[in-house]
């Protein structure tokens, strides 16, 4: 059981890294090496932060949901590992589509 929720650990410490490198540590505009890489973020230098920003925050937030407090409360329903394995791949999905998509729809939203 200690591998599946080192797994989730070492996820939600991922999920902090990729936020914050989004969220406070991205590229300058229009130099795009690091940050959050979708057509609508690269118009313009507002699009690039606000896109940046909004991506990290969905990320850290999410992560953190995800892979911290949700084993936490499976761990107090004593889920079997299958349960959580099942959960973890389904969380890591709804993350990744959250965390690539959402961001991407709230700039053409505006």
């Amino acid at each position: 059981m200690l591998p599946l929720y080192l797994l989730y650990g070492v996820t939600a410490l991922l999920s902090v890294v990729i936020a914050l490198l989004c969220w406070k540590k991205h590229s300058l505009f229009p130099n795009t090496e690091t940050g959050y890489h979708v057509g609508e973020a690269m118009k313009s230098q507002q699009a690039w932060s606000k896109g940046n920003a909004y991506a990290g925050k969905i990320c850290l937030f999410s992560g953190l949901f995800f892979f911290l407090l949700l084993p936490f409360l499976l761990f107090l329903l004593h889920m079997s590992k299958g349960w959580l394995l099942g959960i973890y791949f389904f969380s890591a999905l709804v993350w990744v589509l959250l965390v690539v998509f959402l961001p991407a729809w709230r700039l053409k939203s505006k």
